[in-house]
């Protein structure tokens, strides 16, 4: 068996999960629980939410052409039924991404779909969709000296400080980024067989949950002349919580709108969002990941902030 520590909880693994911190000793009890073994069918009177997912209240299966079967279970349990002839390390992915959000929701938690630096004891998510650079601008930052707290799913917890729990040690980058940053020697396997983005070992990663420090919604866009920093209104703010929210329809079906709607607006009240446009151009990211830590070492608060900054 394999032991593993993500998004804050302990995992007892029958596979080998490469992005995932290890554990010294075996859990006592795991939080979750991977098997490998047969999954049955669809369940039974299900909300199909499309892409081949299934739900109801306790169980989510869905099966993947080439990949497989996957199960998360009452919150405490992820299984695999891999397709004949598949690769685990082609499966885990898929099971470490979106399953695994979904046995999270199961559990009650809120997650967004942001990667995140951490920076003097503070995590700071960096939120977009799928393809939009996020892995590459928490590359850089890292590079300038920021430690990894994620790569792409945030768990966030609401207490006297809202909480921010690492998923995992590992960045997924494209060997192109990997190399632009002099980081072939950090290079371990494919994420997939045959693709072109690699498991990297960044130079730091943060090993435990650290308070929020602020969330920036990713604006790459070739009309952004510089990087610049703009404050959210409210409202705005808490649309785009709801958007960045990892599989947002998958959430509702298992957290429900009602209780989406009030953590964003609790994460909004207390933290507020910023806006942060960036040029398309992979070549300036060090004056965006500079504009960055200027507005992270000013410490500015949400309120009485400046409506702009810029470098």
């Amino acid at each position: 068996m394999y032991h593993y520590r993500m998004a804050g909880l302990a995992i007892t693994s029958e596979i080998p999960l490469p992005s995932c911190m290890p554990l010294d000793a075996a859990p006592v009890p795991a939080d979750v629980l991977i098997t490998l073994g047969p999954i049955d069918g669809p369940v039974a009177e299900p909300n199909d939410l499309g892409e081949r997912w299934t739900v109801d209240a306790d169980r989510f299966v869905w099966d993947i052409d080439g990949v497989g079967r996957l199960e998360a279970f009452d919150g405490r349990r992820l299984r695999l039924d891999p397709a004949a002839g598949v690769l685990l390390n082609d499966a885990t992915p898929y099971l470490m991404g979106t399953t695994f959000a979904a046995l999270l929701y199961q559990r009650g938690e809120m997650l967004l779909h942001a990667s995140a630096v951490a920076w003097k004891g503070h995590a700071y998510l960096l939120c977009g969709t799928s393809g939009q650079g996020k892995s590459t601008l928490a590359a850089t930052l890292c590079a300038a000296g920021s430690e990894l707290l994620s790569d792409d799913i945030c768990r966030i917890e609401f207490g006297a400080d809202i909480m921010v729990h690492p998923d995992g040690r590992l960045l997924k980058l494209f060997a192109s980024t990997v190399e632009r940053l002099g980081w072939q020697h950090r290079r371990g396997g494919q994420v997939l067989s045959g693709s072109n983005k690699y498991f990297v070992d960044p130079p730091r990663a943060a090993q435990v949950a650290l308070p929020l420090g602020g969330i920036y919604a990713l604006g790459f866009g070739a009309d952004a002349t510089r990087p610049a920093i703009d404050a959210m209104s409210p409202l705005e703010a808490c649309d785009q919580v709801l958007q960045r929210t990892y599989r947002r329809r998958l959430a509702y079906r298992l957290a429900g709108g009602r209780r989406m709607v009030g953590w964003g607006t609790e994460l909004v009240r207390r933290h507020g969002m910023w806006r942060l446009s960036c040029p398309f151009d992979l070549d300036r990211l060090t004056e965006t990941a500079a504009i960055l830590r200027a507005h992270w070492e000013r410490g500015r608060p949400v309120d009485g902030s400046p409506a702009r900054i810029a470098v």
